[in-house]
């Protein structure tokens, strides 16, 4: 019952202002009610009533304003844990937020967001249509949204979705992703031509990576390793980094320096990894 008064009545503006209306139309009828016992003043059932609905009021809104403070401040620490990669935990955290309705929209995206990293895409875009009418012209919504297709499959509703975000925010992040759904369509122009935009805006770990898997897929393995270097200058980390670039050398004929890369890549944690591994060890 509580929670309904907050979510359906507190958090409201226009009860917000049912209220004050209210108590000050009580105590203008007690001052009235005391003009007419001018002799002397009187404490009325209209004062009391004033009082005490101002009172209830003001109590219900200030727990209404330690949980909307509680919930930022778990709702703040969620893109740290995104970039940490703290998915579960991202999920268990979001659970505690609760009542106020803003928050609970946010809730739900930040929600979706875990799961499309958890690869739980279909359940993912469910949280997503949602809260489309609140959120559908936020490009992060649509950049969020259009991953979540990607991982289905669905790459001409990803593409819709990451055109929106770019004409919003035309950063490097989304024209990268743009540029690897083109080449998923295996639409090799346009993604070249996103992925250029991506490392003119912003030279990062994941655009320059991906334009090394173009150049892969265009046969152009000498210029693919051009690009692979810089990926894991940027991240010695970068495991993928590794295993394309060993790739490419293996494809070159470069064998040896090939398997080098492959196996820093396993090390890394990268499992595709093993099975070039075996493969290119028995050549």
């Amino acid at each position: 019952m509580i929670n309904w008064i907050f979510k359906n009545l507190i958090s409201k503006k226009w009860f917000n202002a049912v209220i004050y209306i209210s108590v000050m139309i009580l105590f203008l009828i007690s001052i009235m009610e005391n003009k007419i016992n001018s002799h002397k003043f009187i404490i009325t059932y209209h004062y009391y009533l004033a009082l005490s609905i101002f009172g209830i009021y003001e109590i219900l809104r200030n727990r209404y304003k330690k949980i909307y403070f509680k919930n930022q401040a778990i709702l703040n620490k969620i893109p740290d844990l995104l970039v940490d990669g703290r998915l579960n935990e991202i999920i268990e955290e979001i659970k505690k937020v609760q009542v106020v309705p803003s928050q609970l929209i946010e809730k739900i995206f930040w929600r979706g967001v875990a799961k499309t990293y958890l690869k739980k895409s279909e359940s993912a875009v469910i949280d997503f249509d949602s809260i489309e009418d609140t959120y559908k012209d936020y490009p992060n919504y649509n950049y969020a949204k259009a991953l979540a297709y990607i991982d289905l499959n669905k790459f001409e509703d990803a593409l819709e979705l990451l055109n929106k975000a770019i004409i919003s925010m035309p950063i490097a992040q989304f024209y990268d992703r743009r540029g690897v759904t083109y080449m998923m369509l295996e639409k090799f122009s346009q993604a070249e031509s996103d992925l250029k935009e991506s490392l003119n805006i912003l030279e990062a770990s994941y655009n320059t990576c991906n334009m090394g898997v173009l150049l892969i897929n265009k046969g152009l393995y000498k210029k693919a390793i051009e690009y692979f270097d810089k990926t894991i200058k940027i991240d010695p980390k970068h495991s993928t980094g590794f295993l394309n670039r060993g790739i490419c050398k293996c494809e070159m004929g470069n064998i040896n320096n090939g398997l080098i890369d492959l196996k820093k890549a396993l090390d890394l944690g990268n499992d595709k990894a093993k099975s070039l591994i075996e493969k290119f060890e028995n050549e």
